[in-house]
């Protein structure tokens, strides 16, 4: 049991400067155990008279590139790019960043955004947030890293469109005052791997490490086209067949991916240009249930064919997001 003075606060941490193109770091306080952590964007764009063409490509979370929570100068717990988290954020919490509005497109249009984007660090329907609180007692330095976009990077023509006046303010939910050692061991790792299918490719595959002390609680598959060399009209590419899971001869996981994809759109809808494909191996913030790699005789694989808009030019891009549980390493 906690003891009877531990709060639950939230405060901001600071800002981290908009630098076009550029990697920036903002230093976070320790001292605490780190629930979420809120990145708040405000910023203007002004479209100009060479209005932005060709459809919406992408959330105006596209403004960062990637970003990273490093511990200890060490241990990388995140490292994601932002559409990515904000569809992983909608699948496991329901929160759709507030402020996630529709871009205008018209020549000369300005708008002015602004939008929350959370870092949970708590497992979804976890009984215990504690589990996987980045626990900052007993560390001397934690850092939040953001890519920019370099400039607007929302149409498929961005035509003369530009950002101004951004304002990017980090705050954070953690808990103070807990002394002694409270059992958290874990963390809430969250990364990616991005793969671009080409044809006459028509098979998704990708394979993770055995026996890397992670336990797995989810991997989400994001398709979209590619937007460097897809023509901008072309439809989202999708997953067809069964989306298998296996390791070894051992088959853990099949199901249609059609049934993944509606499901998907049951619950948060249909983001812009992508088709989302939840593979959950725990519904619920116990680790005992989650998929752990320690078992695993062989890598683990996933499997799916893929049909969308490519050539042997043009390429259907993949991003497997993995949501993984793993202690803190800090040595």
């Amino acid at each position: 049991m906690l003891p009877s003075n531990v709060r639950t606060r939230h405060r901001s941490f600071g800002f981290i400067d908009y630098r076009s193109g550029e990697e920036v770091s903002l230093g976070l306080p320790t001292g605490f155990m780190l629930l979420e952590t809120w990145i708040k964007l405000k910023f203007t764009i002004s479209n100009g008279a060479d209005a932005p063409s060709d459809g919406l490509f992408g959330g105006i979370e596209r403004i960062i590139k990637r970003l990273s929570l490093e511990v200890a100068d060490q241990d990388e717990i995140l490292k994601l790019d932002a559409p990515s988290l904000v569809a992983l954020t909608q699948q496991d919490f329901g929160i759709v960043p507030r402020g996630h509005v529709s871009l205008t497109s018209g020549a000369n249009d300005v708008q002015v955004i602004d939008v929350d984007i959370p870092l949970m660090h708590w497992l979804p329907n976890s009984q215990n947030p504690l589990l996987t609180a980045i626990d900052l007692r007993y560390v001397q330095s934690a850092a939040l890293r953001l890519n920019w976009s370099d400039g607007p990077d929302f149409w498929a023509d961005n035509g003369s469109a530009a950002i101004s006046a951004v304002s990017c303010e980090v705050s954070g939910v953690y808990m103070d005052n807990i002394g002694g050692d409270v059992p958290t061991p874990f963390v809430r790792e969250l990364g990616y791997q991005r793969h671009f299918i080409k044809q006459p490719d028509d098979r998704y595959k990708l394979q993770f490490e055995k026996r890397t002390g992670r336990l797995i609680r989810s991997i989400t598959l994001l398709t979209t086209r590619d937007q460097e060399r897809c023509p901008a009209d072309a439809t989202y590419p999708v997953l067809t067949g069964d989306v298998r899971v296996y390791s070894g001869g051992e088959q853990m996981y099949s199901v249609p991916s059609t049934y993944l994809l509606g499901r998907q759109r049951m619950m948060i809808g249909q983001a812009p240009n992508q088709a989302v494909y939840p593979i959950h191996f725990s519904n619920y913030g116990d680790p005992g249930q989650m998929l752990d790699t320690n078992q695993l005789q062989s890598a683990l694989t996933i499997e799916a064919e893929v049909d969308g808009p490519r050539d042997a030019e043009t390429a259907a891009e993949i991003t497997a997001i993995v949501e993984s549980v793993r202690p803190m390493r800090l040595s």
